[in-house]
């Protein structure tokens, strides 16, 4: 993997992982309700993902969208923003629902009386 593959990582499933990874080492997290903690699930991949997406930026793997006169184009800057965040918060939660879906399958065939997921 190179230094370019790894910010396209860091932009997408990589920033859920490391959320996700962050939020089993931060203490507080602990104490927040779930609907709580899902929102800062959101927020931090999001943020993780921007941040990696302006690495690609200042290592001049992304650009920055500019109007005609040169200008950062605020607009389509935020629209960008806005799909790096949103892409990132749908793996995550994609990742997240598969791990969640495999712990409750495994918990159903183990009590279940023939050994598959069915009661």
């Amino acid at each position: 993997m190179n230094f370019a593959e790894l910010i396209t990582w860091g932009m997408t499933a990589g920033a859920g992982a490391l959320a996700y990874w962050l939020m089993s080492k931060i203490a507080i997290v602990e104490t927040l309700t779930a609907e709580v903690k899902r929102i800062v699930s959101f927020a931090l991949s999001s943020l993780i993902a921007i941040a990696f997406w302006w690495l690609g930026v200042l290592m001049r793997y992304e650009t920055i969208p500019l109007l005609d006169s040169g200008a950062v184009d605020g607009r389509r800057l935020v629209e960008v923003l806005f799909m790096v965040a949103a892409g990132a918060t749908g793996l995550a939660q994609l990742i997240h629902g598969r791990v969640v879906l495999a712990k409750k399958i495994k918990i159903a065939s183990s009590s279940s009386p023939c050994g598959c997921c069915c009661e």
